[in-house]
């Protein structure tokens, strides 16, 4: 199984998302139960809040797959990188903690969309020799980017 020439920079903008995927949830997640506490929410809205980001994932990531065969995945990363900045911003400026759910469900979507479209992309450009071990780097790399 032949494949064209490797686009190396297609790899690297690939694995650097995946990294600040995997940073930006660990950034925002800490700080959810005291934005919310200084909403005025309810200390058993925080179950909400993380729960609607997994039903956001839960949403995004077999849409992706259906539209990842329709659409190229430079457009499904910058409709999620979209989606993600609007929900970074709604989280940002919210008024309240409606608002927090809202962007916490959007950002899960975006997630889960991009994580796919990123798997996607690099099972298409790899061969299946060499495909476990950039699936494998993929999920390490999403790692250290959780762990940062």
């Amino acid at each position: 199984e032949e494949l064209p020439a490797r686009d190396w920079i297609s790899f690297v903008v690939v694995y650097t998302m995946i990294f600040f995927n995997g940073c930006c949830f660990t950034a925002v997640v800490p700080s959810v139960p005291f934005y919310l506490e200084v909403l005025g929410a309810a200390p058993s809205f925080l179950g909400w809040v993380v729960s609607f980001y997994s039903l956001g994932q839960i949403v995004g990531s077999p849409t992706a797959g259906f539209l990842a065969d329709k659409l190229s995945s430079k457009k499904m990363l910058t409709m999620s990188s979209t989606l993600g900045f609007i929900s970074s911003t709604m989280y940002t400026v919210a008024p309240n903690h409606w608002f927090i759910l809202a962007s916490r469900f959007l950002t899960g979507i975006s997630a889960g969309t991009e994580f796919t479209t990123e798997l996607a992309y690099i099972a298409r450009n790899t061969t299946a020799t060499e495909r476990t071990t950039f699936l494998a780097s993929v999920t390490a790399v999403n790692v250290v980017g959780f762990i940062m």
